[in-house]
């Protein structure tokens, strides 16, 4: 398959492009600033119009820039949170809409979403048809998840996987570094990571989402 993917010298990106190319799958880089070469990368401003024709001759589109999160929030910085996860996501989401009704391709739209989706919501066993929590990092996931809309409504398969904060290989060990207060609090550190197959959201740790193979 032929992929379009932002984020992809993220942490999750640069896990998961090895294991696409190995599976035999051609990537495509969605960059910002001037790409360093002409075939394998797309320039693109988060906010500003993508031109349909740059999406079109794809399969599926992975779409997972966005700021982190692990910083000390103000107002200023959780604007930036959200403003980067709801425009781009936008953004691509609007452009592969377009590219799929005027030719029926990308097929796929993968948009990697969170597990704050759920908020702190202690010892209660949550499935991917929960009702979504309260605090910050929820209304961040569900501004993010919204703003896929755009492709959903065009018929083109939107993914969802709401993925667990990424970090360092032993993730439980760096998240419990920091103290239960302001984001870390509402990161629930347990997840089921058993979810059904198919375009339903997963919950998933870094190593796990570099392992994820495309739906034929």
């Amino acid at each position: 398959m032929k992929i379009l993917i932002s984020g992809a010298t993220g942490l999750i990106g640069t896990a998961l492009i090895p294991v696409l190319e190995h599976d035999g799958h051609s990537i495509t880089r969605l960059v910002r600033g001037t790409p360093r070469t002409t075939s394998q990368e797309i320039p693109w401003t988060p906010g500003q119009p993508l031109d349909p024709a740059l999406v079109e001759p794809f399969d599926a589109v992975i779409h997972l820039a966005a700021r982190n999160i692990g910083v000390r929030w103000n107002e200023k910085i959780k604007r930036d949170l959200i403003e980067s996860r709801v425009q781009g996501t936008r953004t691509i989401a609007e452009a592969t809409a377009a590219a799929f009704l005027g030719s029926g391709r990308p097929l796929t739209f993968i948009s990697a979403a969170a597990i704050g989706y759920y908020g702190s919501r202690g010892d209660e066993v949550l499935t991917d048809a929960s009702m979504s929590g309260n605090g910050f990092l929820s209304e961040i996931a569900r501004q993010w998840e919204a703003a896929t809309q755009a492709a959903s409504d065009a018929g083109v398969r939107v993914v969802l996987p709401r993925l667990v904060w990424s970090s360092a290989p032993k993730a439980a060990d760096s998240l419990a570094c920091f103290p239960r207060s302001g984001w870390a609090s509402e990161v629930p550190l347990a997840a089921d990571v058993n979810g059904s197959a198919g375009s339903v959201s997963k919950t998933l740790w870094v190593g796990s989402a570099s392992r994820l193979r495309l739906p034929a």
